[in-house]
């Protein structure tokens, strides 16, 4: 069998090789993954590779052939936790082809598994690829308080294939938000590079005049007054927390967003969860397909509650 090449993409630069393994093979046991580093059977750009090492955009990951990259069996098995959890993905189900199967993800649910994580869409996939002959695997990220469309990959092949197309910008992704407060131009490109930074004791990121390039178009759909604005934000670069550090370097934090100062109450009278979700993906594949995810409850009531205009925001399919 033929050893593996893995282009690192923008979705996973900057992060530990381990993390990397973590995300993309995550039935594999880190025990397992350790000795595979140690043996020297994964390189980065040809050479060997430490658990503790860095990966960036761009560099190429070998692995081995595939047998050595799949968990023991005992190590498969779901327990009873994870048929539940198998369960509840199929009514997330938006859209399945040959390649893909999109989902619609709940807010507050973590895409991958880690400390203090008690379920995630790691856990929904395992169980439903035993259940289904599959080998579904996550080609890109949301945050956990963030909600929208995730797109998941039919085995390894479909995901080199969707994750070269996210690489080479032929993917188009678009947000809905709620930012706080009315920014004083309805539309225009947010640029400014971010760069992780220590804060207060916070890891977060953070403008900086020495971080990666990252921009954000913006339009503004609706808005009450000057406390809330209902906008659509299309990112055209894929940095870590892009959307919410633009927003909030503008003085207009996403309502919700503890983190990035969102969680200010604007004087409305109470908190809110995170009002960010992945609306759409514009892809090809190879011919043009567009999916969209209908927006959450909670995020239709604030619209309601406040009088926001959403009626654009329609699930459509091409």
């Amino acid at each position: 069998m033929m050893v593996e090449h893995h282009i690192v993409t923008e979705e996973d630069d900057d992060i530990r090789i381990d993390r990397w393994f973590k995300r993309h093979h995550p039935n594999l046991p880190f025990g397992q993954v350790a000795k595979l580093l140690r043996t020297g059977q994964v390189r980065l750009d040809g050479k060997r590779v430490d658990a503790s090492d860095r990966i960036h955009t761009g560099q190429s990951i070998r692995l081995p052939p595939g047998h050595l990259l799949e968990a023991p069996p005992a190590y498969q098995k779901p327990d009873a936790a994870r048929k539940q959890a198998a369960l509840n993905l199929k009514p997330l189900i938006l859209y399945e082809n040959e390649s893909i199967i999109a989902i619609n993800k709940p807010q507050g649910l973590a895409t991958q598994g880690g400390s203090g994580v008690k379920t995630s869409i790691d856990d929904y996939l395992k169980n439903y690829n035993e259940e289904h002959g599959l080998k579904l695997k996550l080609i890109h990220r949301l945050d956990k308080d963030t909600s929208g469309l995730l797109i998941l990959a039919k085995g390894a092949k479909y995901a080199d294939q969707w994750m070269k197309q996210f690489q080479s910008k032929s993917v188009e992704k678009t947000y809905v938000a709620i930012l706080c407060g009315y920014p004083s131009k309805p539309s225009g490109v947010l640029k400014f590079p971010l760069l992780k930074m220590t804060i207060r004791g916070q890891e977060k990121m953070a403008v900086h005049e020495e971080g990666q390039k990252a921009e954000t178009e913006y339009e503004i759909i609706d808005h009450v007054g000057k406390n809330l604005s209902l906008a659509i934000l299309t990112p055209r670069t894929g940095r870590t927390h892009q959307l919410r550090v633009h927003c909030a370097h503008i003085g207009h934090p996403i309502l919700g967003d503890g983190k990035y100062g969102g969680d200010i109450e604007q004087g409305l009278g109470q908190k809110f969860k995170l009002h960010l979700h992945a609306w759409k993906i514009s892809i090809l594949n190879p011919k043009p397909l567009t999916i969209s995810a209908p927006l959450p409850q909670e995020f239709l009531n604030t619209c309601k509650e406040f009088g926001l205009d959403d009626s654009l925001f329609k699930p459509r399919r091409k």
